[in-house]
């Protein structure tokens, strides 16, 4: 399904070709993809785990395996810096994937002001995660699990989202790229 809406505003004309098979659905799908990688890993209990003679060990941002709880005073201040990061990378994503959505399926709204708040929502989400996966891995130095790998991919693909955002405001004349002069879905009909 391709749709073209065309806003015009006193710095000139916006065409926005929202093709779900296309950038926009790859947006959508990277987002989505990241999204749920970084809740895997931000609600689970194994960012780290270390064998030890006594037994093993594995601690989350929340719990450690004896799942007491790493808040407040048994928590150290990069712990509690780690776990405000992830919690704005956490919203910040949520926020962005949201206003994904309404690019798509909700038309009544400035798409031009949607896509910098999308764009916004991306890099906020890809430098705070970015921040708090390289402070606990400075941190920890060793020993990181599969909670701490998510989060790496979740960076990832929360990079990639802000790279496929910026294709899309490109394709759509926002940072200087070329305006389609018509767009085809793929039976050949145009839209415009």
């Amino acid at each position: 399904m391709v749709t073209t809406i065309t806003r015009e505003t006193s710095s000139g004309t916006y065409t926005h070709v929202i093709d779900i098979a296309g950038v926009t659905g790859a947006l959508l799908w990277t987002l989505l993809s990241g999204t749920v990688l970084f809740m895997l890993a931000y609600s689970t209990n194994a960012w780290i785990r270390r064998d030890y003679d006594m037994g093993d060990l594995s601690s989350g941002l929340w719990q450690s395996c004896l799942c007491a709880d790493i808040a407040g005073d048994d928590a150290a201040g990069w712990q509690i810096a780690v776990q405000t990061l992830a919690t704005i990378a956490m919203v910040s994503m949520f926020l962005c994937g949201t206003l994904v959505l309404i690019y798509i399926y909700i038309h009544s709204f400035n798409k031009n002001l949607v896509l910098w708040l999308i764009l916004i929502s991306a890099v906020i989400a890809t430098c705070v995660l970015l921040s708090a996966i390289i402070l606990y891995g400075v941190k920890t130095v060793s020993d990181q699990s599969y909670s701490y790998v998510f989060a790496v991919f979740a960076t990832l693909f929360a990079l990639i989202a802000t790279i496929f955002t910026c294709l899309q405001m490109r394709r759509s004349g926002m940072m200087g790229g070329q305006q389609p002069e018509k767009a085809t879905d793929a039976y050949g009909v145009h839209y415009n």
